[in-house]
């Protein structure tokens, strides 16, 4: 086996050199790609969080509405709200109401509500915001009175 001499050894290191400096950059590149994907999925996980409650709060709106505490029953109407709460900005909720099916005199509701909320106020035309949205329904009757 015949021993290479320094002439001939010149410029491996720079090519070492080189293909390590290749390494770390992609592998760089991979951890900072997965740090922006983790961060766009805890702002949507924020988001829908968000939009849950908007729902929820439009539920609770119009059943309120429809069993109001004093003894006569409210009204089944169709609500559109917009939430100017710290904890719900630029949030909507539209709900919807109808009675459907009446026996004896009791009223069968079903009330279905869908939040959305966005990183930024919601438009008709908008396109450079992100928009969760979550839907929640339920059913309602009133009780019998003896």
């Amino acid at each position: 086996m015949k021993m290479m001499n320094k002439k001939q050894q010149q410029g491996s290191i720079l090519l070492l050199a080189i293909m390590i400096i290749l390494i770390f950059s992609v592998v760089g590149l991979a951890i900072v790609k997965t740090q922006e994907t983790t961060g766009e999925t805890i702002a949507q996980e924020v988001l829908g969080t968000r939009a849950l409650m908007a729902a929820r709060s439009g539920l609770e709106a119009n059943l309120s509405n429809i069993f109001p505490l004093i003894e006569q029953t409210g009204d089944c109407n169709d609500q559109a709200l917009t939430f100017n709460a710290p904890g719900l900005p630029n949030c909507t909720a539209t709900v919807t109401c109808n009675v459907y099916a009446t026996l004896n005199s009791i009223n069968y509701y079903r009330v279905q509500s869908t939040g959305q909320c966005g990183t930024g106020a919601i438009e008709v035309n908008s396109t450079n915001i992100v928009l969760s949205s979550r839907t929640l329904q339920v059913e309602a009757r009133t009780v019998e009175r003896q």
